[in-house]
């Protein structure tokens, strides 16, 4: 008869180096079962995934939170889990080393999403806000200056009209002092323009150089890293080494050993035999 396909067992117990790599939490445990329950941590880190419908896919969407029961406690589900909703995040966790790092990391990003979160919903109200104060300020300045700037020009007309009385160039006096106000309201706008500009020329170049320290901070940081890194795997090497040398010589002392203890048998098993001759000889003498 043909031999029966293995089954695959049907309770898969949860083991405890799951938690750490593969980022899950238990959620239900069983004094007598043990581990009933666990989540994704990935998941309660960085929310739902979300592609699958941003792309028109017709899948529906993953929970917000993954969950596994027992007995479906297998590694290929969480690895399936992780490689296709959390990718980016999971490659990450991997080059991470010790368990306090992953951690770390998984605790740092939920506290920085939430402050980037706040962030973007305050900053469109903070701007709002600034906006309509700017906008009410300068209108009533629009204001006070249109009425300052009537009730100059009323004087300036009484005066030129005063003028235009008075004397036959009154007129060419009124438009050389007509072009001159022009001119300088020109220049002060355009002045103003230009200091406007210029603020912002200085503050788009006080971010970019905040950028590039910060970037040179972080690969300054990441080649320490690796300085350090490639110092330990030297000095791993030079221990097993040294290791390797002390064996070998240990080796080489209990091999001299054993043959001092055998040459020292063979010449008391010859001193034996040659004893054992002399009496034999006078014996028989």
């Amino acid at each position: 008869m043909p031999s029966k396909l293995a089954k695959k067992p049907s309770h898969l117990p949860f083991q405890d180096v799951y938690a750490v790599k593969y980022a899950l939490q238990v959620t239900r445990r069983s004094i007598v079962d043990g581990v009933r329950e666990v989540e994704c941590r990935m998941c309660r880190a960085f929310g739902p995934e979300e592609t699958d419908a941003a792309v028109g896919n017709k899948r529906k969407l993953q929970p917000a939170v993954k969950r596994w029961a027992e007995p479906h406690f297998r590694a290929s589900s969480f690895l399936r889990h992780l490689n296709s909703q959390h990718e980016e995040h999971w490659a990450i966790y991997q080059t991470l080393e010790s368990e306090e790092e992953k951690d770390k990391y998984l605790q740092v990003e939920v506290k920085k999403e939430k402050e980037e979160a706040k962030e973007e919903e305050e900053t469109p109200k903070i701007k709002e806000e600034v906006k309509e104060k700017e906008e009410e300020t300068t209108i009533m300045e629009e204001g006070e200056e249109e009425e300052e700037e009537g009730e100059k020009d009323h004087l300036k007309g009484e005066e030129e009209v005063a003028k235009l009385d008075e004397t036959d160039g009154g007129q060419e006096k009124f438009v050389v002092a007509l072009e001159r106000e022009t001119r300088e309201g020109r220049e002060k706008l355009l002045a103003a323009i230009s200091e406007i500009m210029a603020n912002q020329r200085k503050s788009a170049e006080a971010l970019q150089a905040m950028i590039s320290s910060m970037q040179t901070d972080y690969v300054s940081l990441r080649q320490r890293e690796l300085e350090v890194r490639e110092r330990e795997v030297k000095c791993m090497e030079a221990e097993r080494r040294e290791r390797q040398e002390d064996r070998k010589a240990l080796l080489g002392r209990e091999q001299a050993g054993r043959r001092e203890r055998e040459e020292e048998r063979k010449a008391d098993h010859e001193r034996f035999l040659a004893l054992l001759n002399t009496m034999h000889t006078k014996c028989e003498q």
